[in-house]
């Protein structure tokens, strides 16, 4: 394995994800509070390629947010917990939303979410809130972050986008967000909260 599948790259190469990872990892955003993730598009095997066929490969849409979780184990470290819910099951038995709550060893809490129900073309949203400032991107917006500093003050600043070079995929880090995501699923079916290599528990 070389890397996350689909039509749904890695984004550790990404300027604006490598520089929020960098404000994370070195404290300038102080304690981390909130995260966000969002990642939308169209089902993935109901797009035609380039050649007129569709995709072949079906997935679960938590296959589809892998890049999404590689991005947070990046960012805060080992997952211990998940949970998750669906919704939106199509004639084609195809779950079309999904939410997902992820607790890392570290305290953190992470909120993603992803959508089949938009049109082709993918497009991604992430917010990281610390005690000291928070960050914000969205594909479709200027290029960069938008940044604010507490106390907020009262336009957002937008942060340079010149970064160090962003670290390779490793095929470990591939395993781990496939284990995230098969505890996801596990989750969204059986209702219960999964705790990573401890199975699903409803308590």
């Amino acid at each position: 394995m070389t890397g996350i599948h689909l039509a749904n790259p890695s984004l550790r190469a990404l300027p604006e994800y490598a520089l929020a990872r960098e404000r994370v990892v070195t404290g300038q955003l102080g304690t981390i509070g909130t995260v966000y993730t969002f990642c939308g598009g169209a089902c993935p095997w109901d797009v035609q390629t380039p050649s007129g066929d569709t995709a072949p490969q079906e997935v679960s849409i938590f296959e589809w947010m892998l890049p999404d979780f590689d991005f947070l184990r990046w960012c805060f470290g080992e997952v211990e917990r998940v949970y998750a819910k669906h919704r939106g099951v199509s004639e084609k038995r195809r779950v079309h939303h999904a939410f997902v709550s992820l607790r890392f060893a570290t305290g953190v809490i992470a909120s993603a979410e992803a959508s089949w129900a938009y049109p082709p073309g993918l497009q991604r949203e992430f917010e990281i809130a610390g005690s000291e400032g928070l960050l914000r991107h969205r594909s479709g917006a200027p290029p960069g972050l938008e940044a604010y500093v507490w106390p907020p003050q009262s336009a957002p600043s937008l942060l340079s986008m010149e970064t160090g070079p962003s670290a390779e995929m490793s095929e470990e880090d591939v395993r781990e967000a496939l284990r995230i995501s098969n505890a996801l699923c596990e989750s969204a079916t059986n209702g219960c909260a999964v705790t990573l290599g401890g199975g699903c528990s409803c308590a």
